[in-house]
């Protein structure tokens, strides 16, 4: 840290040291070396591994997207980790562990039907609904009005968001949405 040259570190008379400005040439603070220790020696954690290093995790984020050596370290790290749970889960499996054999079954044993399946009961009569493209055209554009949207900028925005010129054609030109009041007598 720098100073502003009265030789009591406080820069700005109040005890506050003046900061240097980042270094842009590129160098970087940490070998290679140093900071893939750091990764194995926190398991991949990067919160872990940069307070090894002394440093932020934003500076060990950026030494990770600048060495694609460094990412393969962590992602092995993190596989080795997930190898880990996965030792354990198995010893949890292995001791009867209620909570790891319903997990294991769910998740592994998917294809042999191990699934938690929901059913729906329906009562009463279920009518088929016979929609037309101009019927979901009619309902976007009574959405957007609603919305606000005067009818010319809701056929745009309709179009912007692929709705083809036949399906908007199928439209009667002088259509007014129903209010919600009519809809529901």
């Amino acid at each position: 840290m720098a100073t502003n040259g009265n030789g009591n570190g406080n820069g700005n008379g109040n005890g506050r040291l003046l900061r240097m400005p980042p270094d842009r040439t590129g160098a970087t603070k940490y070998s290679l070396s140093e900071v893939t220790d750091a990764i194995i020696a926190s398991q991949g954690l990067v919160m872990t591994a940069a307070a090894k290093l002394g440093c932020q995790p934003k500076t060990l984020y950026n030494y990770l997207r600048k060495f694609p050596a460094l990412r393969e370290t962590l992602l092995a790290q993190r596989e080795l980790r997930v190898d880990r749970a996965e030792r354990s889960l198995d010893d949890a499996v292995a001791a009867g562990e209620a909570w790891a054999v319903a997990f294991t079954l769910k998740t592994l044993g998917k294809n042999r039907g191990y699934t938690e399946k929901t059913e729906v009961e329906v009562t009463g009569m279920v009518e088929a609904i016979d929609l037309q493209p101009s019927d979901l055209v009619r309902t976007m554009l009574d959405a957007l009005i609603k919305a606000g949207y005067d009818k010319q900028a809701a056929i745009g925005a309709m179009r912007m968001c692929g709705v083809e010129d036949e399906d908007l054609d199928a439209i009667d030109v002088d259509y007014v949405p129903i209010p919600e009041s009519d809809q529901e007598q």
